[in-house]
């Protein structure tokens, strides 16, 4: 059986996704079946499942450092993860996942995003370590979580 992503190289990804990474750079890695991923969405926008996603031990850092801030979890995982409203308008939702196969993705820091296509002159700041695996279904995952972010 073959693993997803096995044969995927970062150069041949999409423009807007090599944008998505700082410089341009991320690295290939394996993630292992159950391993445990998570992502904020908007609810009833987004889907659970998606492309884009963070280690679920980054979690509880960006609870930690939200409280610090005095900000909610979608506002500090916004900034960090560099996440436009137009693609996530809200954020109010927590997806976790555990992978059901072992898959292949790419993992590197966030790139500054505008906030929206009409605020461009407002940057997020990003940083934040994100992991792009595409081609993930259903069939690779099982949603052991969804419901409030906060």
């Amino acid at each position: 059986m073959s693993i997803l992503n096995e044969d995927l190289e970062f150069a041949d990804a999409p423009a807007v996704v090599k944008d998505a990474f700082m410089r341009g750079v991320a690295e290939k890695k394996p993630f292992s079946r159950s391993t445990v991923l998570y992502r904020l969405v908007t609810n009833l926008q987004n889907t659970g499942i998606g492309e884009w996603w963070q280690a679920s031990s980054a979690l509880s850092e960006y609870r930690f450092r939200a409280m610090q801030a005095s900000a909610p979890l979608a506002d500090y995982s916004r900034a960090r993860l560099a996440v436009s409203v137009d693609w996530n308008a809200r954020m109010d939702s927590l997806c976790k996942v555990m992978l059901l196969e072992d898959v292949v993705g790419f993992e590197g820091r966030s790139r500054h995003q505008p906030l929206s296509r009409q605020l461009t002159n407002v940057l997020l700041i990003g940083g934040g370590n994100q992991i792009w695996i595409p081609n993930l279904t259903t069939r690779h995952t099982r949603i052991v979580y969804y419901g409030t972010a906060e």
